[in-house]
């Protein structure tokens, strides 16, 4: 009892000293007040960074006019009220260094350096159009509450040539690292396959067998075209040991695929059915396909057409 009494008697002095300080910042101009970048360099709109190519692979670097962040001019940080107390909370000009060497580590493809959310377009209505929408929103709400190595499922992207699969990668790495500086990677697995064998014929080329081992522990890891390859039992072998030691370390990974799930019969000339297409499980091996499940929540983008393929 004699401890709340105390509280009652401090409380409303309390409340006095905090009314003079925020009186006192009033009067002398108060805090910068928190508000957007302005938009109006012509490079950047106001981002801070602009993206580019650097060979085969998306860059992003740092922007001229940012040298003095317009939000909190220049003192990094920005002042915040909550139930009438004022925070110091870092403003987000202190990460941008960060975040473009996320951008940058990610190694996206050149040709998606300009893919985000925002220009993902979704046209018409029906199943296809849902599908669609369902795969963005998804991938949208997973680049925005990923929490790396709190557990959580990644997405793998099921479907044919020309659906939008690898724009969505890149839309959601490139929110990932610029927008919350999260290291990732993104792999066309083939590529892969191609540089460790180079590798092993040449000893120069040694630092490419180390790419198992970041790639084994980069936060989020978008592998494209996923069962891609000729099926050797060193592709095997690869695979298994990069999808086995981020099953085990907890990571989270994002994929795309060309094939589906299972085998998918088709209906052949006398009514016979036969197997048209291999499956993802076929592909991957059995080891792999049953770790894939505990690791991504499945999309597939069955009724989806190609969209590079004029209607």
């Amino acid at each position: 009892m004699s401890e709340t009494n105390d509280f009652k008697r401090v409380q409303q002095p309390l409340g006095d000293l905090i009314k003079q300080v925020h009186q006192q910042l009033a009067a002398r101009g108060g805090p910068a007040p928190e508000r957007p970048r302005p938009d109006g360099c012509s490079r950047c709109g106001g981002k801070g960074f602009v993206l580019g190519r650097d060979g085969a692979v998306s860059v992003a670097t740092a922007c001229g006019c940012d040298l003095k962040c317009a939000r909190c001019n220049g003192r990094g940080f920005l002042l915040e009220q909550r139930e009438g107390y004022q925070f110091h909370v870092r403003c987000e000009c202190q990460t941008l260094a960060q975040r473009i060497a996320a951008y940058t580590s990610a190694q996206i493809p050149a040709r998606f350096a300009d893919k985000g959310f925002d220009n993902f377009y979704v046209e018409g209505a029906g199943e296809a159009a849902r599908e669609l929408m369902v795969a963005k929103r998804e991938l949208v709400h997973f680049a925005d509450t990923a929490r790396p190595n709190h557990g959580g499922l990644g997405i793998g992207l099921l479907g044919g040539p020309g659906r939008g699969k690898t724009h969505l990668l890149a839309a959601t790495l490139s929110r990932l690292t610029l927008g919350r500086g999260i290291s990732c990677r993104y792999i066309e697995i083939s590529f892969l396959f191609a540089d460790l064998k180079a590798a092993i014929s040449d000893p120069r080329a040694r630092a490419t067998v180390d790419k198992i081992d970041d790639l084994a522990e980069v936060d989020v890891l978008a592998i494209d075209e996923l069962g891609k390859g000729r099926g050797s039992v060193f592709e095997e072998e690869v695979l298994d040991e990069l999808i086995g030691r981020r099953y085990n370390n907890g990571k989270l990974t994002l994929f795309a695929t060309n094939y589906p799930r299972e085998e998918v019969q088709g209906q052949h000339e006398g009514g016979r059915k036969e197997l048209w297409h291999q499956s993802l499980r076929t592909r991957v091996g059995e080891r792999v396909y049953s770790r894939l499940h505990q690791m991504v929540a499945f999309i597939e983008l069955a009724r989806t057409p190609d969209r590079r393929i004029p209607g």
